[in-house]
């Protein structure tokens, strides 16, 4: 008999599928404008630059499709994944936000510190989800 997801668990399935989703798109866009040299110059990059970059993020698409279909399952190493995922995007708006502490930039890293911050909660830190994962 299939253990029905708690809710915070079926939250975070949907807020990695939306990180996929997100990730799918920016890589086709990087794909199709990779050759542009206004892009390149914006960018200050090369188009091979642009192409491993494309490369890269519909990789971590699938990867981030993969963990949110394991999550629903019950997956630990989809849960862990995403805990490392979390982690790493708390750094590195900590980091961004010390490099540039100006009022608009202080606000987005508030929202993408408090986001991973209820995520790392939703899995670790409530009963039904650590239930779930340890069926």
């Amino acid at each position: 008999m299939a253990v029905k997801a708690p809710g915070i668990v079926t939250l975070v399935g949907i807020y990695v599928w939306i990180m996929a989703a997100v990730s799918a798109v920016t890589g086709a866009a990087l794909l199709v404008v990779r050759n542009d040299a206004a892009t390149q110059a914006a960018y200050g990059v090369s188009g091979t630059a642009l192409l491993w970059t494309a490369i890269i993020e519909l990789a971590f698409a699938l990867l981030l499709a993969a963990t949110a279909m394991n999550l629903r399952g019950g997956s630990r190493g989809a849960r862990t994944f995403v805990a490392v995922l979390m982690g790493l995007r708390i750094a590195v708006t900590a980091v961004t936000v010390a490099a540039h502490p100006n009022g608009g930039m202080l606000l987005a890293g508030i929202l993408y510190i408090l986001v991973p911050i209820l995520v790392l909660w939703g899995l670790y830190g409530n009963d039904k989800a650590e239930a779930y994962f340890d069926r």
